[in-house]
């Protein structure tokens, strides 16, 4: 059975990993989904990140920066939302929607935006 319950609404716990968490908008993410009562990972090109310290965050992890090694960055995304049974993958910066969506058939993950085309 999947994680959607009634019409159409996912029952919590849900998983969400969102990225470039030296962003201060990462960091609202991690607090308003915290709240709401979701899981939030954290993951950033630093590995201590502002979001990352949030009490809402569960876990943080270093990736490579999406700007400069954006397939190094989408592998090791895959590999840490697979590794932490991540539900919901959510770019938070431009250049890692860049890095994901054209490989995001390497995610078992949902990924809210459109595709890339």
């Amino acid at each position: 059975m999947d994680k959607a319950g009634q019409e159409g609404r996912i029952a919590l716990p849900v998983s969400i990993l969102i990225t470039d968490g030296e962003q201060r908008a990462s960091l609202a993410t991690v607090r308003s989904l915290g709240v709401a009562g979701y899981t939030a990972h954290v993951c950033s090109s630093s590995g201590h990140s502002i979001a990352g310290q949030s009490r809402y965050c569960a876990t943080e992890t270093r990736v490579p920066d999406p700007l400069s090694e954006p397939a190094k960055f989408a592998s090791e995304l895959a590999g840490l939302a697979a590794s932490l049974g991540i539900d919901v993958l959510l770019p938070i910066t431009e250049a890692s929607l860049l890095a994901v969506l054209p490989c995001r058939q390497h995610f078992h993950c949902e990924i809210p935006f459109a595709s890339a085309d």
